[in-house]
């Protein structure tokens, strides 16, 4: 009922041991043990823990009959946590690395004018177009080029609010004024204009270079905010939080890293690392830990 520690693969063994932790977690059982007696389905509770420890390999026949008793926990042995193809990602698929970016880009409609999908038929893109694509709508305020900031090292700011019952709470207010008016000064004379992709916006070279990683950046404050939030504790209010959008994510880093490009080998460096801690919410540590040495 299983194959030998011979032919159990590293992803192999993160499969076994997902799966078991799954099974549990549908019995509802807190030891092997408890789930091998309300699951009499192997010859011992021995093999259970051969398992999850990538000592062993379950033939797919013993999955589909565990999924008999626990289901839905054959769809995470053959295709990964949430049913979703984590393992053909991990097993660097590029053909399903591919097909789950397409669906990722094609799946959001109304891009802006400046994102590369308004332009470019996702079907045609090519894979640094499908990670800048994929990029665009997952972190899109990321992509702004800061505004350039008005000099006002003249009316030193810090120090007047320092010494606020020196100056006076009219100066203070005065040369907070005189900064505001100065910033108005220069957004007018540089306007940003969101449908030219110009110097408003990083190039995708820039932006695979920024510290702290923005993709990371951006999943913890919306991860805070669905934790903070009063109203609505639902993922798909933030793209950067969903599973799939994540995943895809992923596997943008796996056709990134199937290239001989130098930028996109920074691009799949810069997804791998910006997407440790969601792999470890989403997936475990165990996930997170083969991503990293693995992609």
């Amino acid at each position: 009922m299983a194959k030998s520690a011979g032919d159990v693969s590293e992803l192999d063994k993160l499969r076994g041991e997902t799966w078991v932790a799954h099974c549990l977690a549908v019995a509802e059982c807190k030891t092997l043990a408890q789930l091998h007696e309300k699951v009499p389905v192997l010859s011992s509770v021995d093999l259970w823990s051969k398992y999850r420890g990538g000592k062993a390999k379950p033939l797919e026949s013993t999955v589909r009959v565990v999924n008999l008793m626990l289901v839905g926990t054959a769809d995470t042995w053959f295709h990964g946590p949430l049913a979703l193809p984590l393992w053909s990602v991990l097993a660097l698929d590029l053909v399903v690395a591919r097909q789950l970016v397409e669906q990722a880009i094609g799946s959001q409609p109304n891009h802006k004018d400046w994102m590369v999908a308004s332009y470019v038929p996702v079907r045609e893109m090519d894979n640094l177009e499908l990670a800048q694509a994929l990029l665009e709508l997952s972190i899109t305020e990321a992509w702004f080029r800061p505004r350039p900031s008005p000099d006002v090292s003249d009316l030193n700011l810090p120090h007047v609010f320092e010494n606020i019952d020196k100056y006076g709470a009219d100066e203070w207010l005065a040369r907070v004024q005189e900064a505001e008016k100065r910033t108005e000064e220069l957004e007018a004379a540089n306007p940003r204009m969101e449908h030219i992709r110009s110097d408003n916006f990083l190039s995708l070279a820039e932006l695979v270079v920024l510290e702290p990683n923005p993709l990371a950046h951006h999943y913890c404050i919306h991860k805070k905010l669905l934790a903070a939030s009063k109203f609505s504790k639902k993922v798909n209010r933030y793209p950067i939080l969903q599973p799939q959008r994540l995943l895809a994510l992923l596997a943008a880093a796996v056709v990134s890293n199937g290239s001989d490009e130098l930028l996109l080998k920074d691009v799949a460096n810069f997804l791998t690392q910006g997407l440790k801690e969601a792999m470890t919410d989403l997936f475990g540590a165990g996930v997170a830990q083969f991503v990293e040495d693995n992609i």
